[in-house]
């Protein structure tokens, strides 16, 4: 598992998620609120998506990993529209 957050990040961020396609976000925007995403999802930075909160990705902690157990042990929800 790797952790990303804050802006020194955003490169090796993007970096991760094109070497990893198939691998998975878990999203960190508060202790209640950590949702799972496929490193694909728009929600999370890929397909070439836009940032939603600032111009970088991490401006909320990411755990990214290709071994979708480890996060979605950790995850208290799964994002709706890529389905994880």
């Amino acid at each position: 598992m790797e952790e990303f957050f804050g802006a020194e990040d955003h490169r090796r961020y993007l970096a991760w998620l094109a070497e990893h396609p198939e691998g998975y976000v878990l999203q960190l925007n508060r202790p209640t609120d950590q949702k799972l995403h496929r490193a694909t999802c728009r929600y999370v930075g890929g397909k070439g998506a836009e940032p939603l909160h600032g111009a970088v990705w991490t401006a909320h902690p990411k755990r990214c990993s290709t071994d979708r157990g480890i996060l979605s042990a950790l995850a208290t929800g799964e994002c709706r529209a890529c389905k994880p």
